[in-house]
């Protein structure tokens, strides 16, 4: 996986974040390069770039963009920031990506077959999938690259 042509590799471990209202107070609402979070990443880490998704978060360095998860309380801050209420100062723990969902190169999971085990005839035993709205695009494979 690529990002303008620089490699990205999963985090090695956890990076301790600390958003300041310094950073909330420039953030961009629905921006991912310019929330609080890629404010506090970037002026803490001094890396060139940061994208803050949802479900990830990637900082930009020289030679490479270092991937981890975004956690359920960042996660909660940026929906309501992107809905227009306050981001909260503190202290955020960036986890890496697990196992399971690491850049490998290799497929992981199960199956890709429509037919679900649970239920006669039911693909989507789980019920509808959520989607939120009015908030931040997700990270989209045209942005990224493999190789």
């Amino acid at each position: 996986m690529k990002i303008g042509g620089k490699k990205v590799i999963d985090a090695r471990g956890p990076l301790l974040l600390e958003v300041k209202a310094c950073d909330i107070e420039g953030g961009q609402v629905k921006n991912p390069t310019g929330c609080a979070i890629a404010r506090a990443v970037k002026r803490q880490l001094h890396a060139k770039s940061a994208r803050v998704h949802l479900s990830r978060v990637y900082v930009e360095y020289d030679d490479k963009w270092v991937r981890y998860n975004t956690p359920l309380s960042a996660r909660t801050e940026l929906v309501s920031f992107d809905r227009g209420k306050k981001f909260e100062e503190g202290e955020y723990r960036l986890p890496p990506t697990q196992p399971a969902n690491r850049l490998t190169g290799k497929r992981t999971g199960g199956s890709t077959s429509t037919k679900s085990k649970h239920g006669k005839g039911n693909t989507n035993a789980r019920g509808k999938h959520h989607v939120l709205t009015k908030v931040r695009a997700t990270a989209t494979k045209n942005v990224w690259t493999r190789d």
